[in-house]
C-alpha cells in the first residue's frame, strides 16, 4: 500500500469521509472499467461499435500490400 493512500484514508477517516478498500489506482480503475448501467446501454454500445467496424470495412476495404518492383541488378548487365 502506498504511503500517500494510507495518509489519504487516515485523513478521510478523520473527516468522516467515505473510504475505500485497496489502493488508489485500483479503486479508480475499477470505477472506470466496471460501471453499473442497464443492459440496453451495453447492447446499444456493442451494436454501434459493430456497425462502425462494418462501415469501416465497407468504405475502406483492406487491400493486399503492393510489393515494390525489383529493379534489374547493375551487375547482371552484359
Amino acid at each position: 500500500m502506498c504511503p500517500l493512500t494510507t495518509l489519504e484514508m487516515f485523513l478521510r477517516g478523520k473527516t468522516q469521509g467515505a473510504t475505500y478498500d485497496g489502493g488508489f489506482i485500483e479503486h479508480w480503475l475499477q470505477r472506470v472499467l466496471y460501471f453499473d448501467a442497464p443492459g440496453w446501454v451495453f447492447t446499444g454500445a456493442y451494436s454501434v461499435f459493430g456497425a462502425l467496424v462494418l462501415a469501416t470495412w465497407w468504405f475502406f476495404p483492406p487491400r493486399p500490400a503492393k510489393r515494390p518492383e525489383r529493379s534489374p541488378s547493375p551487375l547482371k548487365e552484359g
